[in-house]
């Protein structure tokens, strides 16, 4: 600096802000991610992936602190010891547990014995969710048949639909009873039979109006069975702008991916841009899906994030 004009002219963009340095859109915002353990379903399945081991995984391999553990993946839940261990290990790289998927008998089922039969099936899984101090138990919204391979959904009329819904209502409102005075939250998921029907699910919560049942959305499970067991597909894009008021957790599902890193069944950007213009500040949760044996879920998962980073960036620049 060699004039006193110079020092002047740099006091003067100092002071119209010009030269302080300003947070990126990084350090403004930064999505809350986590990851899905049914993605390695298989893994845990055969028997190469153990719960207890499962947060040291995700801590060295994904960079993020939060999962979102699935029942039928877990330990009985009334093994303590086994329970205790996963919980010692999340402590250890601390990690979060977000939610519990549980998948049990339909709760959209009439007659006392049949409700009492799935809510009791339900109590040892909400221990298992405050013991590993899960945020959020996921229940499906599904009818009397639930699902059953080559025999979906056998009642598909409007007053089927209708019936349903009336039940799922009555029996998550006896679920909320029991979790009452703690801090755990229900999501019902769109996940498959008439909950893959958007304005089917919102008519649920406003049903349940309770602001301790919320929807976990799905980014991929839009189909469902209209009058004659003929295939409807939700447009994804319309259903999270239904359920966008009432979602509290975001699966955030991939199959594949294009050359540019991009989901190749559902646009991200879309999907998420409809959920932060909705006001949508909570997880979302990674999960890779595939059928292709070669296809590898460590790299999926890392995809997935590394999508829902760039998706959610653009959201929030736009609003």
């Amino acid at each position: 600096m060699n004039t006193r004009r110079e020092f002047l002219q740099l006091l003067s963009l100092v002071a119209a802000g010009a030269l302080v340095p300003r947070p990126t859109l990084a350090a403004e915002y930064s999505p809350k991610l986590g990851v899905a353990q049914w993605t390695f379903n298989s893994k845990f399945l055969s028997g190469e992936f153990s719960t207890a081991l499962f947060p040291k995984y995700v801590h060295d391999n994904f960079g993020v602190n939060t999962i979102e553990w699935a029942s039928t993946l877990l330990p009985n839940p009334n093994s303590t010891a086994q329970y205790k261990a996963i919980v010692d290990a999340c402590r250890n790289y601390g990690m979060h547990s977000h939610a519990l998927l549980v998948d049990g008998p339909a709760l959209g089922v009439s007659g006392s014995a049949r409700r009492n039969h799935a809510i009791d099936f339900y109590k040892p899984w909400i221990e298992a969710a405050h013991y590993l101090d899960c945020k959020y138990l996921r229940v499906n919204a599904w009818g009397s048949m639930g699902i059953q391979i080559g025999n979906l959904w056998s009642r598909v009329t409007t007053s089927a639909a209708k019936s349903v819904q009336h039940e799922c209502a009555t029996s998550i409102s006896l679920l909320l009873d029991i979790i009452k005075g703690s801090e755990l939250t229900l999501l019902v998921e769109n996940h498959l039979d008439y909950s893959s029907n958007a304005m089917w699910l919102a008519e649920l919560m406003q049903m349940i109006d309770d602001t301790r049942c919320r929807v976990m959305l799905d980014f991929g499970n839009w189909m469902y069975f209209g009058a004659g067991m003929l295939p409807s597909f939700q447009d994804p894009y319309e259903g999270c702008r239904i359920l966008a008021p009432y979602t509290a957790s975001v699966s955030a599902k991939s199959h594949g991916f294009d050359a540019l890193g991009n989901e190749t069944n559902v646009d991200y950007f879309k999907m998420i841009e409809i959920l932060v213009s909705a006001g949508y500040e909570g997880y979302y949760v990674a999960e890779f899906e595939t059928f292709s044996q070669d296809a590898d879920p460590l790299d999926g998962i890392r995809k997935t994030l590394s999508l829902i980073e760039k998706a959610t960036m653009e959201a929030h620049k736009a609003n």
